[in-house]
C-alpha cells in the first residue's frame, strides 16, 4: 500500500482491517485449509517439560473455534524457542523446540476427535500427508514453523 498525502492511519488501518479481508467473517470456510498463525512460543516447566502458561494458546482458541465451527481445515503454524544448529544437534533441537506439549494443551482443549495432532515435519511429503488427513471442522499442526539448518 503506497503512503499518499493526506490518508491518514485511521483510515489505512481500517483498509487493513476491513470485513472483506478477515477470513473468519467469511461463511464459506467448509472444506477449505485455512493456515492460521499464531503465536504458540510458550514457557516450559523444566520439571516436566509442560507448559507452565498457556496463555497464548488460551488466546488463539476462539480463533481456532470459530475456524472449526464454519468447517474449515486448520493449520496451525507457529515457531517455537530459538534453536541453533551451529551449538545443538539435531536431535537435541527436536527435543528441546518441540511444540508436542503446546499440541498435548490443544488436544485437551479441543478434544482429540477435533485437534488431530501433529505433522512430523514442518515441510514435505510426510508433513503434507499427515495435514490432508484434516476433515472439515478439524486442525492439525506442522512439527513446527522456523528455519531449518537444511535450508540454507
Amino acid at each position: 500500500m503506497a503512503v499518499h498525502e493526506g490518508v491518514t492511519l485511521s483510515a489505512v488501518v481500517s483498509q487493513l482491517l476491513a470485513p472483506d479481508k478477515d477470513v473468519a467473517a467469511r461463511d464459506d470456510l467448509a472444506g477449505r485449509r485455512v493456515l492460521l498463525r499464531v503465536d504458540f512460543n510458550v514457557p516450559l516447566d523444566e520439571s516436566n517439560g509442560s507448559v507452565a502458561d498457556d496463555t497464548r494458546v488460551r488466546a488463539a482458541l476462539p480463533t481456532i473455534r470459530l475456524l472449526l465451527e464454519r468447517r474449515a481445515k486448520v493449520v496451525l503454524a507457529s515457531h517455537f524457542g530459538r534453536p541453533d544448529p551451529r551449538k545443538q544437534t539435531r536431535d537435541q533441537m527436536v527435543a528441546m523446540y518441540s511444540l508436542r506439549p503446546v499440541a498435548a494443551v490443544l488436544q485437551r482443549e479441543l478434544g482429540p476427535e477435533v485437534f488431530r495432532g501433529m505433522a512430523p515435519d514442518c515441510i514435505g511429503p510426510a508433513a503434507e500427508a499427515e495435514l490432508a488427513k484434516l476433515q472439515d471442522g478439524q486442525a492439525g499442526m506442522p512439527y513446527r514453523t522456523a528455519r531449518r539448518a537444511d535450508a540454507g
